[in-house]
């Protein structure tokens, strides 16, 4: 916890709804406890402009006491507000100010956090060959300090970023090493989000059996799993192998089931890959009405 505080389940809950209380009623904003305090509000707090509000506080406060640790993640707070509002300039803008902090005062924890956060902005913002700058500066410290888990990870955004780009060698041979690395921690879902990335190469290359290969040996990890997104974004896949191989009951099949698991967690992006696939498959087997029916789902 940070800055002192000890607490857990019930009372962490409390702790953190008695934060953003003091928070909105405080009058000295100078205590050490009312940076804590910020903190917690800002992690409990679902109100994206409400959090802006709180890191912002916290960035106020950490710059007049002139705490470089507490700037730097202050920063990070405030490009993650400005993150979940969609204001990617501004999120891009506060991470780097947070990079900056942590590189001149030797922090490397917070460094690779800046460089994490830099690289999934920018992904956002399709600079993928920027996101893979910073992914590359991460992978490095990870590397020299051991943790081959978090190595392993950055090396699955790597290969992601280079499948966007197309650069498909690049990609098959990070998400390999991710996956042999993975096995070795047996980290179930690393090994299963690295057949499934390779699947999603092999399906752009229409290299279409290994596509299916590598897609099923994710699926067949992940569902026992109850990892909804990710099985939404694999099934969507192997329902466009199918599609493009005119199988169209397989594909359908596999395309509503991912539409099911999408609209059971509600995510957005998938409802809409979902529809989509499911309108190009039915424009493809002659069902007409079912296309123009999943079109208007995909669309609105």
């Amino acid at each position: 916890m940070f800055a002192g505080y000890n607490v857990t389940g019930q009372n962490f809950e409390k702790c953190k709804c008695d934060s953003i209380i003091i928070v909105l009623e405080t009058k000295s904003k100078t205590d050490s406890a009312y940076y804590s305090n910020l903190i917690l509000a800002f992690n409990s707090c679902d109100d994206p402009y409400l959090r802006l509000s709180f890191s912002k506080e916290a960035l106020d406060y950490a710059t007049l006491i002139e705490n470089s640790q507490q700037i730097g993640y202050a920063h990070l707070m405030v490009g993650l507000a400005y993150q979940k509002l969609g204001l990617l300039k501004d999120a891009y803008n506060s991470f780097l100010n947070a990079l900056t902090e942590y590189e001149n005062t030797h922090n490397e924890s917070g460094y690779i956090n800046s460089c994490y956060y830099l690289a999934r902005i920018l992904a956002k913002d399709n600079r993928f060959e920027d996101a893979i700058i910073y992914s590359s500066k991460t992978l490095e410290l990870y590397k020299s300090n051991g943790d081959s888990i978090r190595y392993a990870s950055i090396l699955l955004n790597i290969g992601e970023y280079n499948r966007n780009l197309g650069h498909y060698v690049q990609a098959k041979e990070s998400f390999s090493e991710s996956i042999n690395i993975f096995k070795i921690k047996k980290y179930d879902f690393g090994v299963a989000y690295g057949y499934g990335n390779i699947g999603l190469v092999y399906l752009a290359q229409d290299s279409l059996s290994l596509a299916v290969e590598n897609l099923n040996k994710s699926l067949e990890i992940l569902e026992p799993l109850s990892d909804n997104y990710s099985v939404s974004v694999y099934q969507e896949g192997l329902a466009h192998v199918y599609q493009k191989q005119k199988q169209y009951k397989k594909a359908e099949a596999l395309a509503l089931q991912s539409l099911a698991l999408a609209l059971e967690d509600h995510l957005i992006e998938q409802i809409r890959d979902a529809n989509f696939r499911l309108s190009e498959i039915y424009k493809e087997s002659g069902a007409h009405l079912k296309a123009y029916q999943s079109h208007v789902a995909y669309v609105n």
